[in-house]
């Protein structure tokens, strides 16, 4: 079955690169710019999981993770910023997250997204 992932990225053309890039491995992609946005998705979409940049629009993404864990979705943070800058705005959260830091092989992040969310079904009894 295909990994229906949300892809919260506020740069457009890197967001449509990425959902573009995932369609050739069979990644079917919900897209979010904005934390508002991506939060209704979380809540109507049916989702594997979410990649989310750690800040959207100037905002932090948090509440996004957080309700995206409340339906048991694993999280992947795309971002520029380091391990140890995100653990401090993300706060306890993070230890749940996966992380990929910018730039990065767009391989490399697609078997980390694939990885995350099967295991994410295997704990989740999916």
């Amino acid at each position: 079955m295909a990994i229906r992932l949300l892809v919260a990225e506020d740069h457009g053309s890197l967001r449509d690169h990425l959902v573009q890039y995932f369609a050739e491995f069979g990644i079917q992609c919900a897209q979010a710019e904005s934390v508002p946005e991506a939060m209704k998705m979380v809540d109507d979409q049916t989702l594997d999981g979410v990649m989310i940049d750690l800040l959207l629009q100037g905002r932090l993404s948090l509440p996004v993770i957080n309700r995206a864990f409340k339906y048991d979705m694993p999280v992947l943070i795309h971002t520029a910023f380091d391990r140890n800058t995100v653990s401090s705005r993300v706060g306890p959260a993070f230890n749940r997250c996966t992380l990929v830091q910018k730039p990065h092989e767009l391989s490399n992040l697609r078997s980390r997204i694939v990885y995350m969310v099967n295991k994410g079904k295997a704990v989740n009894g999916g």
